[in-house]
């Protein structure tokens, strides 16, 4: 008896032949069987879309939630935890965007100072120039050419756009409040400023004080033709923790020290 294509005759099952009665029913149970395979790989498939739809995607949208919350709130929050560093660490607080850790040196290299011989020489940025001395306010502080970053962790620094002492222009010197011009709120009209420079030394007094905004322009004139002195800092007058856009202006007129000529 062939199984798999003919079927015997010799016997009768009703008005059927028993063989072909038994193919049916092979026939019947092979589509029974692919049928449960077919109803498993689509339980898998629909398990897997499951997961992916609500366990992945929400992880990750998750993620990139708390991406975006972290870069929009750190400049409100990061006031806060310099303020928890002040307050309660016992090492210096740092401060991020360039200004970090300005108590400290971080191993750079001392200053070079500079060799200038008259108000016509110009320093090299990075060079101390002098030492700038309020007496009343106790400021005793080296003076570099140039203001960046690195120079303001060492001293004030003036802005390499303005003039030099000696030069007829106005000498623009910054440093931070929580340094070398952290008294600098305390100097009054009259009080005398002295710069010594490799050069000669200058006096000048002090005639006036001012707070503004930093992009204030009417807060320095650099374009003056008469040799003054502007110190400034930043100005936390609210008791503000780490960035400020405020800044404190201390003017002062020339008193005394060698110039170059008007002509030059």
């Amino acid at each position: 008896m062939d199984t798999g294509h003919s079927c015997c005759f010799q016997y009768r099952c009703g008005c059927h032949w028993k063989c072909v009665c038994v193919y049916l029913v092979k026939e019947k149970a092979f589509e029974c069987r692919w049928g449960i395979n077919m109803k498993e790989s689509h339980h898998s498939h629909v398990r897997f879309r499951n997961i992916v739809k609500f366990i992945v995607t929400p992880l990750l949208f998750c993620a990139i939630a708390a991406s975006l919350i972290i870069v929009v709130a750190n400049p409100i929050i990061k006031p806060y935890t310099d303020l928890f560093q002040v307050t309660f660490l016992q090492k210096p607080p740092t401060f991020s965007g360039g200004i970090s850790n300005i108590y400290q040196n971080n191993g750079q290299s001392e200053l070079t100072k500079s060799s200038m011989k008259s108000p016509n020489d110009m320093p090299i940025q990075g060079q101390q120039i002098g030492t700038l001395t309020i007496q009343s306010a106790k400021i005793d502080t080296p003076v570099i050419y140039g203001d960046d970053t690195q120079n303001l962790k060492k001293g004030a620094c003036i802005y390499v756009g303005s003039g030099l002492p000696g030069q007829r222009r106005t000498i623009l010197i910054s440093g931070h409040v929580d340094t070398v011009f952290s008294s600098l709120k305390s100097v009054k009209t009259g009080d005398l400023i002295k710069i010594k420079t490799t050069y000669g030394d200058y006096e000048y007094q002090v005639t006036g004080q001012k707070s503004a905004k930093d992009t204030d322009s009417k807060a320095i004139n650099l374009l003056k033709k008469e040799e003054n002195l502007v110190l400034y800092t930043c100005d936390r007058s609210s008791n503000v923790v780490g960035l400020t856009s405020q800044r404190y202006y201390v003017y002062a007129k020339y008193v005394s020290g060698k110039q170059i000529s008007s002509a030059g």
